[in-house]
């Protein structure tokens, strides 16, 4: 019994030392980054860091560099709905009540006064980490995963400069899979009697053949959309031909009613 415990405990002790070889060779060939810990952070299921806590502060002063970059690129007109609270529009005019006659004047004829000039200018990062995102803001791919492209796209509004990091970030291949494979496909569009094509023509065409696919689906798309727009414009000028020939039936009737009136008096 006491020799079973021996090798039990000789076994776990083994196990133990080859799990931390295996951890400090992972950790010395495939480091941390911080685009991991941009791309971590900037997914909304994952922002909450419970599988690796002690990343997060990390991740947090990251997103924050980042930000500050980030803030040069972003026009300044771009304000976040959370501070725009903090933002008072008055009206250009002397009459408050009376309201802008169009879109334009609505746009161009408020001058904005900002009442807090001390604002967090990190108040975006706050938002996004304290906002609790449910179902219906996620749309899934065809492998389930979110797609995490199209979540930034539609919080753009929410999060402006958040969401043009995201898309810098996201676009990074997660793995050199891609770059080898399109290293392939050159090679059947670069071939012995195709070698005079230029640096932009070889990126058109490669480009052409990995959107292939898409570039279908929108082509039928705006082929389905059009055909649509031909349709209604089509039994719209029927029924306003079947409204004008109708309207002068009835003109015809009138004129023919007053053309008898006419005679009635005259014979009178």
């Amino acid at each position: 019994m006491n020799t079973f415990k021996l090798s039990l405990i000789r076994s776990i002790l083994l196990c133990i030392f080859i799990f931390i070889i295996l951890a400090r060779r992972l950790n010395n060939n495939w480091p941390i980054t911080d685009e991991h810990r941009l791309a971590t952070i900037l997914h909304p299921k994952f922002k909450k860091f419970e599988c690796s806590p002690n990343e997060k502060e990390k991740s947090i002063n990251v997103l924050k560099s980042q930000f500050q970059k980030h803030q040069t690129i972003i026009s300044p007109s771009c304000t976040n709905s959370v501070v725009s609270k903090h933002v008072v529009v008055q009206s250009s005019s002397s009459n408050a009540t009376s309201k802008p006659n169009n879109l334009l004047s609505q746009c161009f004829d408020a001058k904005v006064k900002v009442v807090d000039e001390r604002l967090n200018p990190l108040q975006e990062i706050d938002d996004y980490l304290n906002f609790e995102f449910d179902e219906s803001y996620y749309i899934y791919d065809n492998s389930g995963d979110i797609d995490i492209l199209l979540f930034w796209k539609k919080q753009q509004h929410l999060f402006p400069i958040l969401s043009s990091l995201a898309k810098v970030i996201f676009a990074i291949p997660s793995s050199n899979t891609i770059v080898e494979r399109l290293f392939s496909s050159s090679k059947n569009v670069v071939t012995e009697k195709r070698t005079r094509l230029g640096a932009s023509k070889i990126n058109e065409l490669l480009f052409l053949q990995k959107n292939l696919n898409t570039l279908k689906e929108l082509i039928n798309n705006n082929n389905r959309k059009r055909t649509l727009s031909m349709s209604s414009t089509t039994t719209a000028s029927s029924d306003e031909s079947s409204y004008t020939t109708a309207k002068q039936q009835r003109l015809d009737t009138d004129e023919s009613l007053n053309d008898f009136d006419n005679i009635e008096v005259f014979l009178d």
